[in-house]
């Protein structure tokens, strides 16, 4: 009589998300028990292994809700991505931007782009101070990722053209290449579908991941897309003077003649623009054969600020050592410089000063 008895042992499963880690090996044994005659025989054995395989799997994900917002001029924009290391083994990643082509669909919506910045780079978060920091975050590929680990991915562009206007966009992509990991501080090779895996033995490596936004299913890679907007303004800017009095005809009718009063009032107004302004500052020059004022303002005032910000208005008679005053001088050359105090968030919003002078 021949009784057969078989038993499977088979490691255990790691208890991951991304499944049993790569060049982990599965170790099978059957055993064979039997009896000849009623005589039990030697127990018979036989075992096959295998070694499981590196399945490939990144995404990257753009991690801004809208556009983000930048001003034109602007340097050190940033763009936010997460790669997530799905697969079942520690990988290198490389990291590459793309600036899109003019017409390119904005991710979120309306308008399409129609500009670059002047240029970008691609930093990792380091990790030391949350958000990019131009000193910390230098590393420009992501190192010795852990199977089932985020790391967060900064574009940062360098100069965002002075000439663009509100709402121009600018989109970019970037997308993360699996490289092969093991060695720390050191960027891997690009990561062969099918090749032996870092194991050094002929488990496989599979390619598993989802096509992104600019590659192709099961090729090693993902790509996501963001966006830059410009948030710009139009401010204008109205000169005027006022005689107020004369010598010859005091406040009625009075004529621009010497020893007339005349004031100066020049306004920044901000008619257009989804941004705000703030830090203005009005500089005038006294011109030639004219004389500054003193104590004409409320009695003690050189300069009336008028201004609008938010909706709300104001008047401030301010003297000469007021701090919002920069630059103070009564002789022709003379430079005037008053600081606004107050941004200017909305269609409306203005900032005004007023002076006045002696016609020598």
């Amino acid at each position: 009589m021949l009784v057969i008895g078989v038993l499977m042992l088979v490691a255990p499963r790691a208890a991951m998300a991304t499944g049993t880690t790569a060049c982990t090996p599965i170790l099978n044994t059957a055993t064979m028990d039997y009896t000849v005659g009623g005589v039990s025989q030697p127990q018979k054995t036989a075992t096959a292994t295998f070694t499981v395989g590196d399945k490939v799997i990144v995404t990257a994900v753009r991690q801004d809700a809208a556009p983000v917002s930048v001003a034109p001029g602007a340097s050190g924009s940033v763009l936010t991505f997460l790669v997530h290391n799905g697969g079942n083994y520690v990988h290198d990643y490389g990291l590459a931007g793309v600036a899109m082509v003019t017409g390119t669909v904005n991710p979120f919506g309306l308008p399409a782009d129609n500009f670059n910045a002047a240029g970008f780079n691609v930093y990792v978060e380091s990790g030391t101070t949350p958000g990019y920091q131009a000193a910390e975050d230098t590393k420009t590929y992501i190192d010795e990722m852990a199977a089932d680990a985020t790391q967060t991915v900064y574009l940062v562009s360098t100069t965002i053209p002075i000439t663009q206007i509100d709402n121009d966009v600018a989109v970019y992509s970037l997308t993360a290449t699996t490289l092969a990991g093991g060695v720390a501080n050191t960027q891997g090779a690009v990561t062969a579908q099918g090749a032996a895996n870092a194991c050094g033995n002929t488990a496989p490596t599979v390619f598993a991941d989802a096509a992104g936004t600019d590659d192709v299913v099961r090729d090693g890679k993902y790509s996501s897309r963001d966006a830059f907007k410009v948030s710009g303004v139009v401010l204008t800017v109205a000169k005027t003077s006022t005689v107020i009095s004369d010598p010859v005809n005091g406040t009625t009718s009075p004529k621009a003649i010497p020893g007339a009063i005349v004031e100066y009032a020049t306004r920044s107004t901000l008619t257009s623009g989804s941004g705000s302004v703030a830090g203005l500052l009005i500089t005038d020059t006294i011109p030639a054969n004219l004389t500054a004022q003193i104590n004409v303002y409320g009695g003690t005032g050189e300069v009336q600020l008028n201004t609008k910000s938010g909706g709300t208005s104001a008047s401030t008679n301010l003297d000469s050592t007021n701090l919002l005053v920069t630059g103070w001088g009564i002789t022709p050359g003379s430079l005037i410089k008053v600081n606004c105090g107050v941004p200017l968030t909305a269609i409306g919003d203005y900032c005004e000063m007023k002076f006045q002078v002696l016609i020598q």
